[in-house]
């Protein structure tokens, strides 16, 4: 619709018709807004005018198209503004002093929202990544390390500091006008220069009448001046802003070895999700010797003072997962095993994420696509497998007895660990019975209160029962058969079979191969 309508917006612009195409939104907003303004958000209004956002550097533009972006973020787009404003909240003091260092105007911050929504780990199409969207070429040029390990596109501190720069070096080229500078974030400065050239037109809205820029950028500048009207007057389109912090709540600590966000969390106190939250950049939850690390404000020294008193004490390696006292056979460090699989005609990313039990973001981010939506036939994929070693491996204590078929086999296990992540339209209850075992034991395991409170990409672990005994079947593979399809028969998941199996390259699987798979 968005399309579409900026389509033939841009037709009429370019006619010289556009001067009444959307006066009835116009006058519709205005009226509802000002029927809806309560007293409460004229309070919050005047909560957020007393210091907490001053953006007085750059004027909101008056034109259709930013009237048409109103509409849509008090709308249809309402619940995307208020949850970015909510992301936005949490590092807001930071790139407020970020920006202010760099002599740019604060309102830029806004492009977050209009780039990401201040999601962190965001992808596009294109293989841009991070709140400020960075491309690998523009992080590359701006020094951010982009490997299986790190990405410093959605380092917090980093890629800020990043797109400030860009930012700064595009107000050098456009002499600090402003729309010029925010449609080239977009567009690219050449094309933006390469437009003013050809129109010997400096104003974005003249070329917008004239040049017919693409519908992205000409969305772009639009989509910004509309969350700006906004932001500036909360009340009149009834949107309610969160408090902003006035100082920044987190600071940073330099890892002084391999360390697991499990064992940060462990040995500080500091809940998981928060340092996962601060700390998004670590693709493996695990911080190298040397890379930055982000905790709470006032907690770093003390972070530092207990993991260098544990590691120490050398009672185990500091890069290792944390164990609960409670339980009595623990897991030991998290490892990862590869999987090389080649993509099959036909076959998606977001296919073969399901059908290895992987996030898609992961898979994308993991080989480093710049086109996740292309995938070629005969490319091949690398496919982490995260797992839990236990203190002791499995052990076999029954015999194989092989048949044609299948051949019953029992295993002794210290209680091992495997995860699953959590698929549209699933319960806590039919994933216990899945694994055998039970919703509680899933709920104490992840500390989940609420049953109901799980949600599509969830990473759970999901701990085999204490009974010491669990029946696996012996499988012959026949021709033409997939992991997919076996587990699919055996009602289990491709990353058990490969973590049971060892299995290493899943694509290439030979006919008359025996495998073990999970006798539910």
């Amino acid at each position: 619709l968005i399309e579409r309508y900026i389509s033939e917006t841009s037709k009429e612009m370019r006619m010289k018709k556009n001067k009444e195409v959307l006066d009835s939104i116009l006058d519709e907003t205005k009226e509802n807004g000002e029927e809806k303004a309560s007293a409460e958000f004229m309070e919050d209004n005047s909560i957020i005018k007393s210091g907490d956002l001053n953006y007085c550097q750059i004027t909101t533009a008056n034109h259709d198209l930013v009237d048409f972006f109103i509409k849509y973020y008090t709308t249809v787009g309402k619940t995307y503004l208020e949850r970015s404003l909510e992301r936005m909240r949490v590092i807001y003091p930071f790139i407020q002093e970020t920006f202010k260092k760099h002599n740019l105007p604060e309102e830029l911050l806004l492009l977050g929202i209009v780039e990401s929504g201040f999601t962190a780990d965001a992808l596009s199409q294109k293989g841009a990544r991070g709140i400020w969207q960075l491309m690998p070429l523009t992080a590359k040029i701006y020094g951010l390390k982009v490997n299986n390990y790190i990405d410093e596109r959605m380092d917090i501190v980093k890629s800020t500091e990043a797109a400030a720069l860009y930012l700064k070096s595009l107000s050098d080229t456009f002499n600090a006008q402003w729309d010029l500078v925010i449609a080239s974030y977009n567009g690219g400065g050449g094309y933006i220069s390469s437009q003013i050239r050809k129109y010997k037109q400096t104003s974005f809205w003249d070329l917008c009448q004239i040049s017919g820029f693409k519908n992205e950028t000409l969305e772009y500048v639009p989509r910004f001046h509309a969350i700006l009207s906004i932001i500036k007057n909360p009340g009149i389109y009834n949107i309610k802003l969160p408090v902003f912090p006035s100082k920044i709540n987190f600071e940073s600590i330099e890892s002084p070895g391999e360390l697991h966000i499990k064992t940060l969390s462990h040995y500080t106190s500091i809940p998981e999700y928060q340092l996962r939250e601060l700390n998004p950049h670590l693709l493996q939850n695990m911080a190298l010797k040397g890379v930055n690390l982000y905790v709470p404000i006032n907690m770093g020294q003390m972070a530092l003072t207990q993991i260098n008193r544990s590691s120490a004490k050398g009672s185990r390696s500091i890069a290792s997962a944390p164990r609960k006292a409670s339980t009595p056979a623990q897991t030991g460090p998290v490892k990862y095993r590869v999987i090389r699989y080649k993509v099959k005609n036909g076959e998606s990313l977001s296919f073969i994420a399901r059908k290895h039990n992987v996030s898609y973001r992961t898979l994308a981010r993991y080989n480093n696509l710049s086109n996740p939506k292309h995938l070629r036939q005969g490319t091949i994929i690398k496919i982490p497998n995260k797992y839990y070693a236990s203190t002791e491996n499995y052990t076999t204590t029954a015999r194989i007895k092989q048949t044609n078929a299948e051949v019953k086999q029992k295993i002794s296990a210290a209680k091992p660990i495997l995860q699953h992540r959590v698929h549209q339209g699933e319960t806590l209850y039919r994933i216990a019975r899945r694994y055998n075992v039970t919703a509680q034991d899933i709920m104490d395991y992840n500390q989940i209160s609420n049953p109901k409170r799980i949600y599509r990409g969830m990473l759970l672990k999901i701990p085999v029962k204490k009974s010491a005994k669990k029946n696996v079947v012996a499988y012959r593979l026949q021709k033409g058969e997939t992991l997919y399809t076996i587990a699919r028969r055996f009602n289990t998941s491709v990353a058990i079979l490969t973590s049971l199996n060892k299995i290493e390259d899943a694509s290439n699987l030979p006919t008359g191969k025996v495998i073990y798979v999970p006798n539910s």
